[in-house]
């Protein structure tokens, strides 16, 4: 929990965004349930959207996209969003740590992303290999970098402290905000969720070249992307 309770204090709030891709509405039960098994509880206050999958529907042949339209089942990115409190963030952390680990449950077939709003930052546990943490706030990013430094590989060290020299010298008018004032839910996330960095993942290896699982903290800030391994979940 190091990295989290860098940016969350006791008393802290956000929202938390879930992701999932089934059609079936039985599948949604199941995930539901997933949820409530870990300890989620999803409020009557909470919204609802989707998208169509255009990634999925660029790959499919006419044919192929007729008849999943025809049945109803047109590729759809799902979504779910609520506030919560920080007492929750074990729970979500732990759906998707275990994503992708069999036989480990609770655990869900959907991506988790946590907004803090106030703070400018996105969290993003995308499975067992790490999370992301995303965000205008580039002072918080920058604290994150240098009280973890220990964990940072050697080979990033340079390209981040490069970027921070770039941010620290641009003006305000070049730092983009995120503006949220009379702006819903529903409308934030997906402008945000829109940006290409969000997407972007990490394969950890060794020095020899064999692929290492840890937990890993990604900080972005204008590009920069700074991987800080974890030797345990404990660490996140």
């Amino acid at each position: 929990m190091e990295i989290v309770d860098r940016i969350f204090n006791e008393d802290s709030t956000f929202t938390v965004c879930i992701k999932f891709w089934d059609n079936d509405f039985s599948k949604w039960l199941t995930l539901f349930r997933s949820l409530r098994d870990a300890g989620i509880v999803l409020p009557k206050d909470r919204e609802y959207w989707f998208e169509l999958n255009n990634d999925l529907i660029e790959s499919l042949s006419k044919l192929e996209l007729d008849e999943m339209t025809k049945e109803g089942q047109c590729p759809k990115h799902h979504f779910v969003a609520f506030k919560a409190h920080v007492n929750l963030i074990d729970s979500l952390l732990w759906c998707s740590l275990s994503r992708d680990l069999g036989v480990i449950q609770p655990s869900i077939d959907a991506e988790i992303y946590i907004f803090d709003f106030a703070q400018q930052i996105i969290i993003w546990p995308y499975d067992d290999r790490g999370m992301d943490v995303v965000g205008n706030n580039h002072s918080l990013l920058t604290d994150l970098f240098f009280d973890l430094n220990h964990h940072v590989i050697d080979w990033t060290k340079s390209t981040f402290i490069r970027k921070v020299n770039t941010i620290k010298n641009s003006t305000d008018e070049q730092k983009p905000e995120w503006v949220t004032r009379g702006k819903t839910i529903r409308e934030l996330i997906p402008e945000i969720l829109s940006f290409d960095d969000i997407d972007t993942k990490v394969k950890i290896s060794t020095d020899n070249g064999e692929t290492h699982q840890t937990i890993s903290l990604v900080v972005k800030s204008r590009g920069a992307c700074v991987l800080m391994n974890c030797e345990d979940t404990d660490n996140c």
